[in-house]
């Protein structure tokens, strides 16, 4: 029996001892900003639903499992697996895509800047 996580966090995978396997990803996870809600509906699809207007976006990243998603102060960013690129976007224009060497495990946003967080590093320490 054993359970096992994706290098990056989006999928599972747990083995039974009958010889039995389970894979899961991460679905239905939402997001919120102001009158924008960011909704992961499937590991490739995203909603942007705008409740002020009443409108709803659908963002199809046809090859790309989305792995961090991240919005606040008007943009939208996403990273996805396959390319290791993401998305930055106003929300209601078009997207500019930028090509990483890395996969990015959080993402914080400022109004004018935003942090991306990538391969952390453990530390150990003895004290004595």
């Amino acid at each position: 029996m054993d359970i096992a996580w994706a290098s990056d966090s989006t999928q599972l995978i747990a083995a039974g001892g009958n010889g039995a396997t389970v894979f899961a990803q991460i679905t239905d996870r939402i997001l919120t900003w102001n009158k924008i809600e960011v909704k992961l509906v499937d590991p490739r699809k995203i909603h942007v639903h705008d409740v002020m207007n009443e409108t709803l976006e659908e963002i199809d990243f046809a090859r790309d499992r989305v792995i961090e998603m991240s919005v606040g102060y008007g943009y939208m960013i996403v990273y996805t697996a396959t390319h290791d690129s993401y998305t930055a976007r106003r929300i209601g224009t078009l997207s500019h895509i930028f090509d990483l060497q890395t996969t990015v495990i959080l993402i914080v946003q400022s109004q004018q800047r935003y942090l991306t967080v990538d391969n952390p590093v453990e530390y150990n320490c003895t004290l004595k």
